[in-house]
């Protein structure tokens, strides 16, 4: 009966600790990437102050592109790839694929213009076997963010005036 007890409390208390082992918080295993425009001036000189402004043509700007990959992550088969839509770039060949902050500068073309910077999985294109394809149609790592530079204009539609009083209007559907 003692052994029986003791047995009991032994197993109580190893799932009492297993229990709390697994309540640990696993960290987040996705790579995460942000980015947003800065002020250039204060970005040449070391510190990124966020700005919300609208930028013309001709105009320089800065962005700050954070990217976070888990240590434990195997980045083969990623790829960066910078697209600006209405602005130039001046250097990609500073963002890398590691944990950090990256400055990218360039020159606005238009106003609207946004810079979209994408890590892009290409285990698809480079797979051999099923199994292969299979786990990079599954677990895709692509992750983008776009950094807009000023403010588009968003065109009003004008409304459609009334015309007639409102019994005019229910007298002509009864026609």
């Amino acid at each position: 009966m003692k052994k029986t007890l003791t047995m009991l409390l032994a197993i109580a208390l190893v799932m009492a600790i297993s229990t709390t082992a697994l309540a640990l918080e696993i960290p987040d295993s996705k790579i995460t990437i942000t980015a947003q425009p800065v002020d250039y001036r204060s970005a040449l000189s070391g510190y990124a102050q966020p700005v919300s402004k609208a930028y013309v043509a001709n105009e320089s700007y800065a962005a700050l592109v954070s990217i976070e990959i888990p240590a434990y992550m195997d980045t083969s088969g990623l790829s960066i790839e910078v697209t600006p839509k209405g602005c130039t770039v001046e250097d990609v060949s500073v963002l890398a694929l590691a944990t950090g902050d990256y400055l990218l500068t360039g020159m606005v073309l238009m106003p609207g213009a946004t810079l979209k910077v994408t890590i892009k999985d290409t285990a698809r294109e480079t797979a051999n076997t099923t199994a292969e394809l299979y786990d990079a149609l599954y677990n895709d790592r692509t992750v983008s963010a776009t950094a807009t530079l000023g403010v588009v204009a968003s065109q009003t539609i004008p409304a459609i005036p009334k015309t007639g009083a409102q019994e005019d209007l229910v007298w002509i559907g009864l026609c």
